[in-house]
């Protein structure tokens, strides 16, 4: 072929021009479709990204709905069951409540270690099918020993918290953190919210709704079932949601490839020891666990307080009064979590959160008693006062709970490594498990002692705590400034 002859497409004449305007188009047709497709599948990706957060929050309510739902009914349980006085019901009711967090404190370390190593999401998934369980069986208990043994099996499954904590901290940002951890302790409080109006709504339904449960014998022989099976069906769903729609945030794209994952997590990962002297992080769990000593004080006593009758020092509610009282709660943590809370973390800071709700925990002891002072007065103008004090109750008792969003954040920002934030709030969560094990066994004994003694009229342990709670601000003076 000669130099000067003009290349032509195979197939084409000579006298055949090739029709490149054509061809332009087709390419240019081509190039638009696939743009199309990649920006849709971008989309796609996008939508599912920004899911993801909203997703964990709902996941993140499963524990404590677990927890939560038997506290309206949790004493008069325990007296059905065990056929036990009023004025021992406290002693059951606190060592019920101790067992979930004492058998949890066991096995956090291993929900958090295997999370770093084998992916967040296969142990999330573990966990909320087998918490799934716990809930119902303890429905269907008939004696105090059976109470105990799945409360104890509910605990053991209870390790979602701090894989959905360590997830949140890989897809926030610094900039982000306040909000997300907002949401995050907000769910958690929701669940505080929706489980007690689960549990008043659904217990005794034959009783309650004889219309659509009169004659069925399953729920007459077992009163307490209903909300256990409600229960488990909504963690059920926690699990599949996670296994549906939630990816594990410790994707390959934070870790080299050639690395294996296994290997790579064992060449990162610190010692415990080694993890727990890292600069801040004692200071940081001290402060959590007494934010979580002054919070299950306050959630044991207030459950027990609010049942017992008005002459002995409590308040002598009804299952569907307690419910209300916590609902009311529930709205006004939503306001002070997603309202008020990050503004003021952006403007004062970790510390001064705490500072601040230092100051209210002793309000809040101190308005128990109040109240039930007000009412033993039964005069027109002690029902005012009483009222009054309520609405104190619900705005400030609300309130004090930002001190979980402070601590759960505080702890994070002391992470000396990303790749070790399950194995820390493994930690953690062992730690204010112990709290949780000890302190509502024994802030509800000292308060069954006081109401039985008539200690302080009935209020011994509200004195006490309100001795306690100044000690949060020693601990919050330890976090490192600027925070």
């Amino acid at each position: 072929m000669d130099a000067s002859t003009p290349l032509r497409p195979k197939g084409l004449g000579e006298h055949q021009t090739p029709d490149y305007g054509a061809a332009s188009v087709r390419l240019s047709r081509d190039g638009d479709n696939a743009s199309h497709a990649l920006e849709k599948k971008f989309e796609t990706r996008s939508l599912r990204a920004r899911l993801q957060i909203p997703l964990l929050c709902y996941v993140r309510m499963m524990e404590p709905l677990a927890f939560y739902t038997i506290f309206p009914y949790i004493a008069q349980m325990t007296k059905h069951n065990g056929n036990i006085p009023d004025t021992d019901v406290g002693f059951y009711t606190g060592v019920f409540e101790s067992l979930f967090s004492a058998v949890q404190a066991v096995v956090l370390i291993f929900w958090g270690s295997m999370a770093d190593r084998v992916g967040y999401k296969y142990m999330l998934v573990c966990s909320l099918s087998g918490m799934a369980g716990g809930p119902v069986l303890f429905g269907f208990s008939t004696s105090l020993w059976q109470m105990a043994l799945f409360r104890g099996m509910a605990g053991m499954f209870s390790g979602s918290n701090i894989i959905v904590r360590s997830m949140l901290m890989h897809l926030c940002t610094p900039e982000t953190q306040a909000r997300t951890f907002s949401w995050y302790v907000f769910a958690d409080n929701f669940a505080l919210f929706v489980g007690p109006l689960l549990g008043a709504a659904l217990v005794h339904p034959v009783s309650q709704y004889p219309a659509v449960f009169k004659g069925l014998s399953l729920f007459q022989h077992f009163p307490y079932a209903l909300p256990g099976i409600i229960t488990g069906a909504i963690c059920a769903t926690g699990a599949a949601v996670t296994f549906l729609f939630i990816d594990d945030s410790k994707d390959s794209k934070e870790r080299p490839e050639a690395v294996p994952r296994g290997e790579e997590s064992q060449s990162r990962r610190p010692a415990i020891g080694k993890l727990i002297k890292a600069p801040g992080v004692i200071a940081a769990l001290c402060t959590l666990m007494h934010v979580k000593l002054l919070v299950s004080s306050m959630v044991a006593v207030s459950t027990t307080a609010l049942y017992t009758p008005v002459p002995l020092g409590g308040m002598g509610y009804y299952p569907r009064q307690i419910a209300t009282l916590i609902a009311a709660q529930g709205l006004g943590d939503a306001i002070w979590l997603l309202l008020v809370f990050p503004f003021l973390h952006r403007r004062f800071g970790t510390r001064s959160i705490l500072y601040l709700c230092a100051a209210m925990f002793p309000l809040v002891f101190a308005d128990y008693g109040a109240m039930n002072e007000l009412l033993r007065n039964g005069s027109k103008v002690a029902q005012a006062w009483y009222w009054v004090a309520l609405v104190g109750l619900v705005i400030l008792g609300s309130g004090v709970l930002m001190a979980n969003a402070s601590g759960q954040l505080a702890l994070q920002n002391m992470s000396p490594d990303p790749q070790v934030l399950g194995t820390l709030n493994a930690i953690a969560e062992s730690c204010t498990s112990i709290v949780k094990t000890v302190t509502p066994a024994a802030s509800t004994a000292v308060y069954a002692i006081g109401v039985r003694e008539q200690i302080l009229r009935g209020h011994l342990a509200w004195f006490i705590l309100i001795l306690v709670s100044p000690a949060l601000f020693a601990t919050a003076q330890w976090l490192p400034r600027g925070m």
